[in-house]
């Protein structure tokens, strides 16, 4: 658990939204509502009636900073709650020894693939460089699922590469938009710096029939000690939730020039 410090700055940054400190008491909300844990390839395994009546899916998409990545495997492993993390091949996110000692920690590891926007939406080309990434990441640890990058301000979406290829294929079990039933799982994601399903979200979509209309993280965390929801399923992108008061002022910023660029080209 995170000491708190005392200088009137970082007082401001433990009680913001989207800061390291936050997202320990979500932690700690999950942990005291007795909710079990379970890597993605763990939940997929699992048949439905060897689900637990309380469990929660927390995927960790690590777009760039891996650093604050550990950070957050860190801190979970001091709660005794297991995650999923699925990382880019690209240099903002790829670092081998954080990638080992994520998974060191007791959590799972996946692909965090964009290989149709990289390929310019050749589905062959992609294919190839899916399986050229993927090895690159298995040359470190066991990968058994996998999870589409948005790229918001790309044309292309990366999912469409699963209508030439399969899952077999590549030797996984599953990936997160093909393989989770969203009918029966609770998603929450803070794609746009907020918990809000619609606003800003471009590519996160899922089958989930009705959601649950969140807007800050205290929202989610009261709703989490309503116990209302079964399963979980919550994405976070480790580098949003900074522990450092200029980082995340500077991650405030960069949010909002990307959530307005969203609202630009939507319109």
């Amino acid at each position: 658990m995170p000491t708190k410090k005392k200088t009137k700055l970082h007082s401001l940054i433990q009680e913001a939204d989207y800061s390291y400190y936050k997202y320990s008491d979500l932690c700690e909300a999950l942990t005291e509502s007795d909710y079990t844990s379970l890597a993605i390839g763990d939940y997929i395994r699992l048949k439905r009636t060897n689900y637990p009546n309380k469990v929660v899916l927390l995927r960790h998409d690590v777009d760039r900073l891996p650093s604050l990545a550990l950070k957050f495997a860190a801190l979970e492993h001091a709660f005794g709650i297991r995650a999923t993390y699925y990382f880019r091949t690209h240099p903002a996110s790829f670092n081998a020894p954080i990638i080992k000692e994520i998974s060191n920690l007791g959590h799972e590891i996946g692909y965090h693939y964009e290989t149709l926007s990289d390929t310019k939406g050749d589905k062959e080309l992609a294919a190839e460089l899916f399986a050229k990434n993927i090895q690159k990441l298995r040359n470190l640890v066991p990968i058994e699922t996998a999870a589409m990058h948005g790229r918001p301000l790309s044309r292309w979406d990366n999912r469409l590469i699963w209508e030439l290829k399969s899952l077999e294929e590549f030797d996984l079990i599953g990936e997160v938009y093909q393989s989770l039933d969203y009918k029966i799982i609770d998603y929450f994601s803070d794609t746009g710096r907020t918990w809000h399903p619609f606003r800003y979200n471009v590519r996160d979509l899922t089958n989930q029939e009705s959601r649950i209309i969140l807007e800050t993280t205290d929202d989610l965390i009261a709703h989490i000690r309503t116990g209302r929801s079964g399963q979980l399923c919550i994405l976070t992108h480790p580098e949003r939730w900074p522990q450092h008061p200029a980082h995340w002022l500077i991650q405030s910023c960069a949010d909002i020039t990307v959530n307005l660029i969203k609202s630009i080209l939507s319109k």
